[in-house]
């Protein structure tokens, strides 16, 4: 047996013959040790993530800002006008010139020349809901409806002439310009 009494203190360190609690208090000094270890591991990693957390959202907010700091132009085009309000116009006799996608050069030109004017995008979601196999130009706003390219003439909210097609626009717009 004093073999392996001997074989038991090389391997372990301990003898058999120590009290239990000097072995315990020992193993415990070990795990006490390996256990704060961990812990602190953890700890810093923990602090290191969330380190990381700030410095991608310090940088990523720093870009943000400098691009608020740039200055935006706004274009606000008071030319353009829906079918809702097409008839609230502030000048007492005005031009609206309602088109589909693709607007009339010469049309467009004419207009720079015709007075208070404005433009109706047909193609516009607002605006499809005036658009129709037929034209109306008579009843209230609900009921107006354009069939394609057309020229109204709108005095004091109300609808005085139509012209349809871009050779009557044309025509009409020329005629203004005598």
């Amino acid at each position: 047996m004093k073999k392996k009494e001997k074989n038991t203190e090389k391997k372990t360190g301990y003898s058999i013959s120590d009290p239990v609690e000097t072995i315990e208090n020992k193993g415990n000094k070990i795990n006490l040790e390996s256990e704060s270890t961990k812990f602190i591991v953890i700890l810093l990693c923990i602090v290191a993530f969330i380190a990381m957390l700030w410095l991608v959202d310090t940088l990523k907010n720093n870009k943000e800002e400098d691009k608020k700091d740039e200055p935006t132009t706004v274009k606000i085009d008071y030319s353009e006008v829906l079918v809702g309000n097409m008839l609230d116009q502030k000048p007492e006799k005005y031009l609206v010139y309602a088109y589909k996608t693709d607007k009339d050069a010469t049309i467009e030109y004419l207009l720079t020349n015709a007075g208070d004017n404005y433009k109706l995008n047909l193609d516009l979601a607002n605006n499809k809901i005036a658009v129709a196999e037929t034209s109306n130009f008579t009843g209230t706003i609900d009921q107006i409806k354009f069939k394609g390219e057309t020229l109204l003439v709108i005095e004091k909210g109300k609808i005085t002439k139509a012209y349809e097609g871009a050779d009557d626009i044309t025509k009409y717009l020329q005629s203004l310009e005598k």
